[in-house]
């Protein structure tokens, strides 16, 4: 309301006062011939009205504009309540239960909505706000589902990268072992010539040998000469060493071309991406990986491979699992600690048992341990993938992994693999 219309004194200006930021009841008051004075911010918003010009006929539909004039015309000057309808321009009409009075000259109006509008707009209120209740409560819930996803596409990406990664190692390794693979079948050809050829050759010798000692009686200066050459060159020495030497080196090449057919079967990238296999053969291959390991850090490792059917997987993915897993309990153990891994058969799983003796898995962390960039280990030391990688490479195969608490002290993990399709009796 206007201060300067709506001021003065007595008790009109105190209910003004009061219904000035009402915003359900509306307030006006006009003069004795029907000029608008004073209002309220509701009655200005229903009627669209201009304080000092519009008049109270001009604010009201068109059949009760003769009923506001005999109102202001009423000598008597009498309180009145009715319903009345405000019309502004094109708008529908706003229907208020009007109570009027006099005060002095001036006529005074206090109108709310009916009570059956009121009933509605408090049911709308009531069902308005438990919409508002129901979409805050779905907001909130696609907030934490939003959030999940957020933080599943990470992992995602974390293990997208990863894998390439791998892939990229695994088609680098499959490379080395194949171009190694050549050059040591070449070396290893040669060696079976030359130690042919060395028995040859020391036939040959001693079969000189037997002539030794006519030639020290015909031809004495070639005897010295020989025997000062045989003896420069400790050729009985040679004699009981070089079968010897080329038998070690034949067995160097053997170890060598095993250690290229482990890495071969390891990368798995000449074979099916999903095959059946000898899973015990295969789990061969990921000792072999890690021998180099098992020696920097002192660790005594034994393996037990039980009798199992053939597996149908991802060998080189399960590899990678098992790899991860092994290589964790490693890195847990201390130097002189014990590793060990068993294969078995257990009703409709077959089972990959991975035990050490280190400080074990607290409790608290049992839950998180799978969890991606998780680790105990110190800055720098761990990236916190392994264990995680192995968890979603073992469920991509309908298994799990359970951690336990190894007797004595240390961890047991255990990868579990269902005899499903494929996996044959």
């Amino acid at each position: 309301m206007s201060d300067d219309s709506c001021a003065g004194a007595g008790p009109a200006r105190s209910i003004e006062s009061l219904l000035s930021t009402c915003t359900s009841t509306a307030y006006a008051r006009f003069t004795h011939d029907g000029v608008l004075i004073c209002a309220n911010p509701r009655f200005l918003e229903i009627g669209r009205a201009r304080i000092g010009v519009t008049k109270l006929a001009d604010l009201v539909v068109e059949g009760q504009r003769a009923e506001m004039d005999l109102l202001l015309g009423d000598g008597q000057r009498q309180g009145r309540t009715g319903t009345v309808h405000f019309a502004s321009g094109e708008q529908p009409p706003t229907t208020l239960t009007v109570s009027w009075g006099w005060d002095d000259d001036e006529l005074l109006m206090i109108g709310e909505p009916p009570f059956s509008d009121l009933e509605t707009t408090q049911t709308m209120l009531v069902k308005l706000n438990g919409r508002v209740s129901e979409l805050a409560r779905e907001n909130a819930k696609k907030s934490v589902q939003l959030e999940r996803a957020l933080e599943d596409l990470k992992q995602a990406q974390t293990l997208m990268v990863h894998r390439e990664k791998m892939a990229a190692l695994g088609q680098m390794t499959a490379g080395v072992a194949h171009e190694l693979n050549n050059p040591l079948a070449y070396v290893k050809n040669n060696l079976h010539l030359l130690g042919e050829g060395l028995d040859d050759v020391l036939a040959l010798i001693n079969l000189f040998g037997e002539g030794l000692e006519d030639l020290e009686v015909t031809r004495p200066a070639l005897f010295d000469a020989l025997m000062e050459k045989i003896e420069a060159v400790d050729l009985v020495r040679l004699g009981e060493h070089l079968p010897g030497l080329v038998e070690s080196a034949d067995q160097g090449v053997e170890r060598a071309a095993q250690l290229v057919d482990s890495l071969r079967r390891f990368s798995r990238l000449d074979e099916a991406e999903v095959k059946t296999i000898d899973l015990n053969h295969s789990l061969m291959s990921v000792v072999e990986f890690v021998g180099f390991l098992i020696k920097k850090n002192q660790i005594e490792f034994s393996a037990t491979y039980g009798e199992l059917p053939p597996v149908t997987c991802s060998p080189g993915n399960l590899n990678q699992a098992v790899l991860n897993i092994l290589t964790n309990a490693i890195q847990a153990s201390a130097p002189g600690g014990n590793v060990s891994l068993s294969t078995r058969r257990s009703g409709a799983d077959v089972l990959i048992q991975v035990t050490d003796d280190g400080p074990g898995v607290p409790e608290e962390f049992i839950e998180r341990i799978f969890d991606p960039f998780f680790t105990t280990r110190p800055i720098g030391e761990g990236t916190g993938l392994g264990l995680s990688i192995a968890h979603t490479v073992v469920a991509a195969h309908d298994g799990h992994i359970t951690v336990e608490e190894a007797e004595g002290g240390g961890a047991v993990f255990t990868v579990h693999l269902p005899l499903g399709e494929g996996i044959t009796e």
